[in-house]
């Protein structure tokens, strides 16, 4: 799941930390930088949520709940999924079995999926959502 250029709407928590980017390379400003253009020199994390000391890592220090800005630069990996903080719904079980079945989704697809729907209300209200508009495609479907 990746993040587009300059806007994604998920986040976790904040920390004031900076992501190992020293104040005389990457003209930082404070903690944050202020055009990454590179994958971070500490993970290799291309990712980057803004605040108003500038762009952080999400690799090193988790986006605070809230960020709408965000940063992908080429040649960067991944940031960590974060943990899943909120249980997996019975109503979308049904639903997930049918889409996963009928799109040949390995275990390993369903357990990612779940992972990240569970990250956050707003990645479990939109993983509903991809569910119900992929139920609607299989043949036969009827809500």
């Amino acid at each position: 799941m990746s993040h587009s250029q300059d806007s994604q709407p998920f986040a976790n928590a904040e920390s004031a930390q900076p992501c190992g980017f020293s104040h005389d390379s990457q003209d930082s400003q404070g903690d944050g930088l202020r055009n990454p253009a590179k994958p971070c020199p500490t993970c290799a994390c291309g990712s980057y949520w803004h605040a108003a000391d500038g762009w952080h890592c999400e690799g090193c220090t988790p986006a605070p709940a809230g960020v709408t800005r965000w940063r992908n630069v080429s040649g960067g990996k991944a940031a960590p999924m974060p943990p899943p903080v909120l249980p997996w719904p019975a109503e979308l079980t049904d639903a997930l079995k049918r889409v996963s079945t009928y799109f040949e989704w390995s275990h390993a697809d369903i357990a990612e999926f779940c992972r990240w729907a569970q990250r956050s209300p707003q990645a479990l209200a939109d993983a509903g959502a991809f569910l119900r508009a992929e139920m609607a495609k299989l043949t036969g479907y009827q809500p």
